[in-house]
This record gives structure tokens, C-alpha cells and sequence, in this order.
């Protein structure tokens, strides 16, 4: 019905004036057909060439695909193109003021591009230019279509690609006539002497469980050799839900540092664990939500689980599964730790007792290595926080033992014991089996082994070591839910907990 209603409009208006209108009331009365939308225009047939047309006549107009112009007929013949955009050309292509960005280097994915300066331009049109590099190959230097500006301008190519060494990769150009020859310097492949996790810097320091988190960690490398190296990224184990990438980039001439960016929602409290790569050098970057002041405003991060308990455990949820291993003081992780290890009465004579037994003993100093002495096992002896990680020290990498400095300010930066509710730097909350410090570190209960190997106090008191020595013994913090003793002086072959702090 609409069809038939609009075939009688247009014969009507044919019938009672000689002119069509389309978006206008008024055609103009010398044409047969007057446009008159302010937003659409005429679109002519598009054929792939003029061969299309079986039977032209003079008049027809069309829009040649093939030659990219409009062409009309005309005395029995179609015309070449009109209004056709005119081939670009330049009176000069200045490659030796070519400019780049980005850094490229051997082996190393490309992301950059160079700059040629040009002259002389008559605003004409090219079609681009896709060239690959010589001398060093597996380059490709892309420029768009597109048109000259009139006089001068520059024309930017893209470069995409991986090096395949060290040298000069040439691109030859040519475009609007002219030629020249761009040549890039290729670095070689991106390599350090160091990555060093264990000084790496977070921003902000902690997450919380279940938020969405984003932040940086800066890594310190040595040894660089100023080549460029390409975007990485790791998944975090352990905690999972967070994604460390390193933006693409170029390393220093000797020492530098590269930024991570972190970002995620963690899968819950612990420690999330990121293994990476840059430059030939691997290290192990360890993020934990977990630590506590140990000065007034100094934070210090701290492993969310006892050396030795089931790290896919709440840690912040008492359970028997996170009071892990209880170490005699100065002994490496060799299985003495279990609470089901064996017992035996024969002392070590060296720092590596070389089996798995818990020594037990009668005889002072009361300590399983024969003789006793050697006080820097696990650090240097003293209270100071910033001792040195000795061999024997059994924390992962990145963190340490922490001394009696360390442990004491957590509760009051003092060797004097008291009640929780006198600690000053964190608040201590008795919850389940253990005291929860702060809001960002949890300390279970988790009993002790007597020099004798018999288990005790499990759920009700812990015993923590530092790596501080006072005379023939060491340092622990002791806790119950009453008292925390803060300097605690315990016996070398006693068995008690181990919570690591970052170094």
C-alpha cells in the first residue's frame, strides 16, 4: 500500500511539474531531479571499471573503482579521471635528520617508530610504503597512506618486529619521488649482572583480602647495559589474583632500577609470590598483606605464616596447620623442625648437624652443638635490626630471622614483659589461640620442644626466636593471653617457632 501511495506521489509530481525534489519542495525549475538534504550527499554508482557498462551512452557518470576517480562518457568514449587527487611529490626526503622512539634491541620484540622530515610537498596523495630492514633483519617500517601536507611536513613509520642481533637495520624509502636511506642502531640483547628482590621496594606496602588492589614494586639490578628490554607479566602463586607487569622499556649503564605494576584483587591473606625474569636474572619477589610496627611509624612486613605451617591456611584463623615448625636456635631447615621428628642425644659438631633429628640434651650451655659458642648462626648476635642473613638461616630469600629488636618492638621496643594492653607500638588482641597484632599480623600459640623433645604448650603459649643472643642462650618472645615477654631467654636446643621478617 505505502508502495503504491508513493508511485502516485512521484507520478503526480511528475504530471504537474517537470523537476523532482528529494529533502526539498522546490526543485529548481531548470533540473530534472534537486537534492536538497544539508547532510547526505550523492552517491554515484560504483562499477570496478568502466568495461562494466555493456552499453554506455553519452551523459552516464560514474565512480571507477579500479582508478579511484570519477569518469564520465562522452563522444562515444569514457573520459579519464575527474577531479582526481593528484600524485604526491616532494622536492627533498631528509632521512639524515631522521628522528626515533623507542629503543631496539636484539632479540627484543619493537615498539617505536622514526620521524623523516620532508620539503616541498605539493599536497598531493601516497599510498604508503611497508619496507623491511637490511643488515639486521626481522624489522618492518610501515607508513600509512595518506597525503603531503603543501610545503613541508614528516612522515611517521612504524616499526614492528624483533631484531636479529646487534648493528645498523637499514630501511630503504621511497615516497614522492625521492629516496634516502633511514638506519636505526640495534643494542645488544638486554643483560644485567644482579636482580636483587630481597632490596625491593613496595608502594603501598600491604593488601587487603577480597579488595582491588593496584600499586608498584620498584626492583634494583645492577650491571646494566642500556639495551631495551619488552613488557612482561607474572601471576602471583600462593596468594593468588594478582598480575605483575613491567612495561616495556630500556635499562640503565651499570645500576638501575625497573617499576612493576601490580594489580588484582588477592584471593586472601598471605603471601603472594612472584617469580621473575628480566635481562638472563631470576629472583623470587615475596608480597605479603602481613606486618606490623616495630617503631613508632616504622611498619615492617613480616611472613604471614610461621616458618613451616600449611601457607594455604587463614593466617589469621588459629589453626594447628599454622603453627608450623619449632627450630632449635642457629639450625637450617632439615627436618629437626617437624614435631614428629626423632630424637637424639649426640651433639653436632659443626654448624650442620647433617640428619633430621631433634638433639636433645642435659648438659649446659644446654645447646645441640657440641661446645656451644658460634653466635652469629642466624645473624650477627645483636639486637640490632638491620644484623646480616648468616648461612644457616632458614627463611626463604628476601627474608630473615628477625632479632630481638625486631620482636620487642612489636610490643613495647623494650626488653620488659608485660600485660597486652600496655604494648605501645601495635594493639594486641588475644583471639582464638594467639594474639592478633595490629590488623596486619597474627602470632598463634604455637607451643614449644623442651631440650629433652617433649612437645608443650601448643593453643596456649608461644615462643618465637630472635636471632639475638644473650649470653650462652637467645632471645624469644614469649606469649600466652596474659603476658608477653618480649626478651625471653631461652636455650640454644630448644624447639620454638620461627616468624620471618623482610630484610
Amino acid at each position: 500500500m505505502i508502495k503504491k501511495l508513493h508511485l502516485l506521489i512521484l507520478i503526480s509530481t511528475t504530471l504537474t511539474q517537470a523537476q523532482v525534489g528529494i529533502a526539498t519542495t522546490t526543485p529548481h525549475p531548470s533540473s530534472d531531479l534537486t537534492l536538497g538534504s544539508s547532510d547526505k550527499a550523492l552517491l554515484l554508482n560504483r562499477v570496478p571499471n568502466t568495461a562494466s557498462i555493456a552499453n554506455p551512452v553519452n551523459g552516464m557518470l560514474v565512480f571507477d573503482i579500479s582508478s579511484n576517480c570519477f569518469k564520465g562518457y562522452a563522444n562515444g568514449a569514457w573520459t579519464g579521471c575527474i577531479m582526481s587527487v593528484s600524485t604526491g611529490s616532494l622536492s627533498a626526503l631528509l632521512c639524515a635528520s631522521t628522528t626515533q622512539t623507542g629503543v631496539f634491541s636484539s632479540g627484543i620484540t619493537a615498539s617505536g617508530s622514526f620521524t623523516i622530515p620532508y620539503t616541498g610537498a605539493n599536497g598531493g596523495s601516497h599510498t604508503g610504503q611497508i619496507v623491511n630492514s637490511t643488515g639486521v633483519t626481522g624489522l618492518t617500517a610501515t607508513l600509512p597512506g595518506g597525503t603531503f601536507v603543501i610545503g613541508s611536513g614528516n612522515l611517521v613509520y612504524n616499526i614492528t618486529g624483533t631484531p636479529s642481533g646487534a648493528g645498523t637495520a637499514n630501511f630503504a624509502i621511497n615516497i614522492g619521488g625521492r629516496t634516502c636511506t633511514v638506519s636505526l642502531p640495534i643494542t645488544a640483547a638486554p643483560s644485567i649482572t644482579g636482580l636483587t628482590c630481597n632490596s625491593a621496594t613496595f608502594n603501598p606496602v600491604t593488601f587487603t583480602s577480597g579488595v582491588a588492589f593496584t600499586g608498584t614494586i620498584n626492583v634494583p639490578y645492577t650491571g646494566g647495559n642500556g639495551a631495551a628490554y619488552s613488557s612482561t607479566s607474572v601471576t602471583s602463586t600462593g596468594i593468588t589474583g594478582l598480575t605483575l607487569t613491567l612495561p616495556a622499556g630500556a635499562l640503565a649503564s651499570g645500576a638501575g632500577t625497573v617499576t612493576y605494576n601490580v594489580s588484582g584483587t588477592p584471593s586472601g591473606n598471605g603471601t603472594a609470590v612472584f617469580n621473575i625474569t628480566l635481562a638472563g636474572q631470576s629472583c623470587t619477589l615475596y608480597f605479603s598483606n602481613c606486618g606490623a610496627f616495630v617503631a613508632s611509624g616504622q611498619w615492617k612486613q613480616f611472613m604471614c605464616h610461621n616458618l613451616g605451617a600449611n601457607t594455604s591456611l587463614d593466617p589469621f584463623t588459629y589453626n594447628t596447620g599454622i603453627n608450623g615448625g619449632l627450630y632449635q636456635w642457629g639450625r637450617p631447615t632439615d627436618g629437626h623442625q617437624l614435631t614428629t621428628s626423632t630424637t637424639t642425644a649426640a651433639l653436632a659438631a659443626t654448624n650442620i648437624p647433617g640428619n633430621a633429628n631433634f638433639i636433645t640434651t642435659a648438659v649446659s650451655p644446654f645447646d645441640w652443638r657440641s661446645g656451644g659458642g658460634n653466635t652469629t648462626r642466624w645473624g650477627n648476635g645483636t639486637t640490632t635490626m638491620e644484623q646480616p642473613k648468616q648461612a644457616n638461616d632458614p627463611c626463604p630469600a628476601g627474608f630473615k630471622v628477625p632479632s630481638q629488636a625486631h620482636l620487642g618492638g612489636l610490643f613495647n621496643g623494650t626488653l620488659v614483659a608485660g600485660a597486652p594492653g600496655t604494648a605501645t607500638n601495635n594493639t594486641w588482641t588475644w583471639t582464638g589461640n594467639g594474639y592478633t597484632i595490629g590488623s596486619k599480623l597474627y602470632l598463634p600459640a604455637s607451643g614449644s620442644r623442651s631440650i629433652a623433645g617433649t612437645l608443650s604448650g601448643i593453643g596456649t603459649v608461644g615462643n618465637y626466636w630472635s636471632s639475638t643472643v644473650t649470653g650462652t642462650n637467645s632471645y624469644s618472645l614469649t606469649i600466652n593471653n596474659t603476658t608477653v615477654t618480649p626478651a625471653a631467654s631461652s636455650n640454644r636446643a630448644t624447639g620454638q617457632s620461627v616468624r620471618c621478617v623482610k630484610e
